[in-house]
């Protein structure tokens, strides 16, 4: 009987390759890197000579090694997370509840939701100025006004929206059939927030700061600073 082909542990999300079994390459859930994988029986038995019906893998990067067992081609160990790993400049506190949030989304999907919501939450006040007592849509209109772009509010709300009460993540997660699906594509929206809150705007500044003086002044005179959040954040 062939070994059956099965399907990604997590959704497919850009940059990030979900496990797979007999996978030659995939995102190693150790270290996050996208590298080779060493395939092999696990023996068992004093002379280690009897199939146990798992299979390793070991990540070329680091060495890490996930199990598998081979008749329903399931990951045993590590545990599975749904999504890619945080964006490496998310903020502290926003990447606790991000990653607690990934373990949490098998067991509990509307959990999973509430977290990544509230990691939402705490990342936008703290990139926005004076937005700590303010709801969070009022402080995405806050962004948008001080020239948050258009594909970041878009993201912002939807993330927003999936988990704004607790009737929301029953009605919009645990009705779809591929619930880690549908969270790994939050995780991703929440990734791209990262990227353009922090981790751009510190590439401008640290274009800005980089230039003479008298040119950042003329930049700045001429409109060409940074929005006021773009300016605080990081």
């Amino acid at each position: 009987m062939s070994t059956p082909e099965a399907p990604p542990v997590s959704g497919a999300v850009p940059g990030h390759v979900p496990p797979r079994f007999r996978a030659p390459a995939y995102t190693c859930p150790f270290c996050a890197v996208f590298a080779q994988q060493h395939w092999g029986a696990l023996l068992r038995g004093a002379a280690g000579s009897a199939d146990s019906g798992v299979e390793e893998s070991r990540c070329a990067h680091c060495s890490g090694s996930a199990f598998w067992l081979r008749d329903t081609a399931q990951l045993l160990w590590p545990a599975t997370r749904a999504g890619q790993p945080a964006h490496p400049e998310m903020p502290v506190a926003a990447r606790q509840l991000y990653d607690e949030a990934r373990s949490a989304a098998t067991a509990s999907p509307r959990a999973a939701v509430a977290l990544l919501r509230l990691a939402v939450d705490v990342l936008m006040r703290e990139v926005v100025p004076g937005s700590r007592d303010k709801p969070l849509a009022a402080v995405i209109g806050q962004a948008t006004s001080m020239g948050l772009t258009h594909g970041v509010r878009v993201a912002l709300d939807v993330l927003r929206a999936h988990g704004s009460d607790a009737a929301h993540p029953v009605q919009l997660i645990l009705n779809e059939a591929d619930a880690a699906g549908k969270i790994a594509g939050l995780c991703t929206q929440l990734n791209l927030v990262v990227e353009q809150l922090v981790s751009i705007p510190r590439q401008q500044r640290e274009a800005l700061a980089s230039m003479p003086e008298s040119v950042r002044r003329q930049i700045e005179k001429s409109g060409g600073g940074l929005p006021d959040f773009v300016s605080r954040a990081g």
